[in-house]
């Protein structure tokens, strides 16, 4: 019961639900793993080109606590307890701060839409070898 994937969809982030204040710490990560980009594209933020990886979001601290209805300081003990974690990575700049989720193909499906077809593929050609 407790394996395999759900699908989430970003606009549950519309939801009447999801604007209820504070944020759980399970809340806030499942918003962040939805915010992130299911592909790395570019920004033109005040001027300037910034590039945002696969897993990654531009955003800030302050931005994230009045989201979630955090103060900055716990956003930002949040987001430290993420990084030595090993769950996130930051990119700060002036114009914001990049957060990279570390291994987002693990909460992303779009990675694994290949999956049964690379697995089909070797159980088609598997009888094949065994002739």
């Amino acid at each position: 019961m407790e394996q395999g994937w759900v699908s989430l969809h970003r606009q549950i982030r519309d939801h009447w639900l999801w604007e209820d204040k504070p944020f759980s710490k399970g809340q806030a990560w499942v918003d962040m793993i939805l915010r992130a980009n299911h592909e790395e594209r570019k920004v033109c933020f005040e001027n300037s080109i910034i590039e945002i990886p696969t897993g990654g979001f531009l955003s800030s601290e302050t931005a994230l606590a009045e989201a979630w209805g955090w103060s900055r300081k716990k956003t930002h003990s949040f987001i430290d307890v993420l990084t030595k974690d090993g769950m996130l990575g930051t990119k700060r700049s002036g114009k914001g701060t990049v957060f990279s989720l570390i291994n987002y193909s693990n909460f992303s499906i779009h990675e694994t839409e290949k999956e049964p077809e690379k697995n089909r593929t070797g159980t088609d050609e598997e009888p094949m070898r065994n002739t």
